[in-house]
């Protein structure tokens, strides 16, 4: 039986649902589903997320309550930087640089790990990353936000096996299409690699989903 139905309290895509000892999430509206593999002690009697920390989900299941993080929120006005960093389920730390201008008005930016990809590209290898970066305003998802000048998106990954770094990529969903994140800038971006410490970092200037592949 469904035991708990939660709603993200930023991103209404986002849904909780404790069914039995399984606890499933959808970053779809409930179109597809993904089984939690982090939150497992029992049968889950209760979901709930914090409005004011809705990066957090705690479950009360039949041991006691569980908590886990899923990404990290942070909101700018137009004069104001702003950063968000989050580790996800692979160990790659995802960090977005936010120069003050990038807005017109007040946006709250939601970086998150999608944990699979969404539809699987075509002739580049998945190395193993895939995270979200939404921008919100006025309480609204702005599907495609653009920013006014680029956000930097720096990802420190997990050591690759039979990859060169040298050639990681980081890849945008934009139309349904797997695309260079570099080139949603004009001019293009340049990567900063340093493969040697197994991080990149690059410009970028569409958000939406992203994966690092090689």
């Amino acid at each position: 039986p469904v035991w708990s139905i939660r709603l993200d309290p930023v991103d209404p895509d986002i849904l909780y649902v404790g069914i039995g000892v399984n606890l499933y999430r959808s970053l779809d509206g409930g179109e597809s589903w993904l089984l939690d593999t982090e939150l497992d002690g029992g049968h889950f009697m209760s979901v709930y997320i914090s409005p004011l920390a809705p990066t957090a989900v705690f479950a009360g299941l039949g041991d006691g309550v569980y908590r886990r993080s899923d990404g990290a929120i942070t909101t700018v006005g137009a004069t104001e930087a702003g950063a968000i960093s989050f580790t996800d389920a692979q160990g790659a730390v995802v960090t977005a640089d936010i120069p003050a201008g990038a807005v017109a008005h007040t946006t709250t930016f939601y970086l998150y790990d999608a944990e699979s990809l969404s539809n699987t590209p075509t002739g580049v290898p998945y190395v193993g990353s895939v995270f979200l970066l939404n921008a919100f305003q006025d309480g609204l998802k702005v599907d495609g936000f653009v920013p006014l000048l680029p956000i930097t998106v720096t990802m420190h990954y997990t050591a690759t096996s039979g990859i060169d770094e040298a050639t990681l990529l980081l890849y945008t969903l934009s139309a349904g299409q797997w695309v260079d994140a570099a080139t949603t800038c004009t001019p293009v971006s340049a990567y900063n690699r340093r493969p040697d410490e197994n991080w990149l970092e690059v410009p970028i200037c569409h958000l939406s989903e992203f994966a690092l592949l090689g």
